[in-house]
């Protein structure tokens, strides 16, 4: 259902109807979120909580967090403010899904406990411990900070902040977010675990550290502000330097950012050269073809709307069998097919099957080399493992997203599908 409403916001062209279709994307975005860290805590207990360690980037990373959160800040009256201090494009071995899970986590905290009129600050910043390079991230805010004799408790399953104060949610996600970390960066020391300084009435600063490959240099971008700290607790309190990320000036003190309102709107996140990536339309001399292969009725809409988007041509077929067939008689017409989406289970005969199959036709010149992407909700390491050893060099989790499925298209035909705002 996620990649139909998706398709719609694709294909709306009426402005006020995308926002609206935007806000369900969000809304079904925390939706996801909050089952996942329900089905983590199961996990957590036998220890078999999902780690997929791939190379992505801060801009990966944080994009989809900012865009998140921006309508639920606005709505509540809470400014929204980012600050990286850090490439944009710089690169970090890490799972991309989870980072954006304790982010969130971490971000519904700071919104939840902070007040009308308040901010809360998502931060990147560069951090060397014994010569090895770490991205530092950070969620700080002006709220109602953590009571001392409530911090022992803060990251265990079902802990709140405070006994009978705004008691909703289970008290999952912080207890979840720290065991995620402890896969993410299994370091000792200074750079180990989600850490915190909190103070009851002034705010808190929660921060994590992931490291960053030995090869990858950290430059620190030009003309971005650094905020006086007391304790790392953020407060509009002392000479603050001088541009905000998006050139907006950021006000000196309290009651200075109260005056000064209309030059920083609620909820606008600003951030250096991270503007809003979008799908684009194939323009080439020949439309490549992609065969789509699922066994799900709605699957198999959501991807036809997707690869008609980016205008490519396209067939379907609901089990390995049908698309062996249709593979066949493509190759009979001298219309052989560019790409597959293969999903992994189905009857018959499920995509690993296939995609050995059209390995072993085109080993054996019935066909030529087609390039196979694996459609699966699994993407623990031991699947992807698997979808590779079958022959599937690439792979996509269900629901699919538009913008993923551009951009590995993109790689695969060496084609450009998608653009910035």
């Amino acid at each position: 259902m996620l990649t139909l409403v998706q398709n719609v916001v694709l294909e709306e062209q009426n402005a006020e109807n995308r926002k609206s279709l935007d806000i369900v994307l969000q809304c079904i975005d925390i939706l996801l979120y909050l089952i996942r860290d329900i089905l983590d805590m199961g996990k957590k207990s036998f220890k078999s909580l999902n780690i997929m360690m791939e190379h992505t980037t801060i801009r990966e990373i944080i994009s989809k967090v900012i865009d998140l959160f921006s309508f639920q800040m606005k709505n509540k009256g809470v400014f929204f403010m980012s600050e990286v201090l850090m490439d944009l494009d710089t690169t970090l071995l890490t799972d991309c899904n989870r980072v954006q899970q304790i982010l969130f986590n971490l971000l519904s905290n700071a919104l939840k406990y902070t007040r009308s009129g308040g901010f809360v600050k998502l931060g990147v910043y560069p951090e060397t411990q014994e010569k090895q390079g770490f991205a530092k991230f950070s969620v700080s805010d002006n709220g109602v900070g953590i009571p001392e004799h409530r911090k022992p408790y803060l990251f265990k399953l079902f802990a709140q902040v405070e006994e009978g104060r705004d008691k909703e949610g289970c008290g999952l996600g912080l207890s979840i977010c720290q065991s995620l970390i402890a896969h993410l960066n299994p370091t000792n020391g200074k750079t180990k675990g989600i850490q915190f300084f909190s103070e009851e009435n002034k705010g808190s600063d929660f921060f994590f550290f992931l490291p960053i490959g030995k090869n990858d240099e950290t430059e620190i971008c030009d003309e971005l502000y650094y905020d006086s700290v007391d304790k790392r607790i953020n407060q509009y309190s002392g000479a603050i330097a001088k541009k905000f990320i998006a050139h907006k000036k950021v006000p000196e003190t309290q009651s200075e950012q109260a005056r000064s309102s209309n030059s920083m709107s609620l909820g606008e996140s600003p951030i250096l050269n991270c503007r809003k990536e979008k799908v684009k339309k194939y323009e080439g001399p020949r439309i490549p073809l992609v065969l789509i292969v699922d066994d799900d009725p709605t699957c198999t809409l959501a991807m036809e709307i997707q690869v008609r988007h980016l205008g490519f041509h396209f067939k379907t077929a609901y089990n390995g069998k049908e698309a062996l067939e249709v593979i066949k008689k493509q190759s009979d017409l001298k219309q052989n097919f560019d790409l597959i989406l293969l999903d992994c289970n189905m009857p018959i005969m499920d995509g690993f099957q296939t995609a050995q199959a059209v390995i072993s036709m085109s080993e054996n010149d019935e066909i030529p080399s087609i390039p196979m992407i694996a459609t699966t909700a699994n993407v623990h390491s031991t699947d992807v493992e698997k979808c590779k050893s079958a022959g599937m060099k690439y792979y996509l989790s269900k629901p699919i997203r538009p913008l993923d499925l551009a951009k590995l298209c993109e790689e695969i035909l060496h084609t450009s599908l998608t653009s910035f705002d």
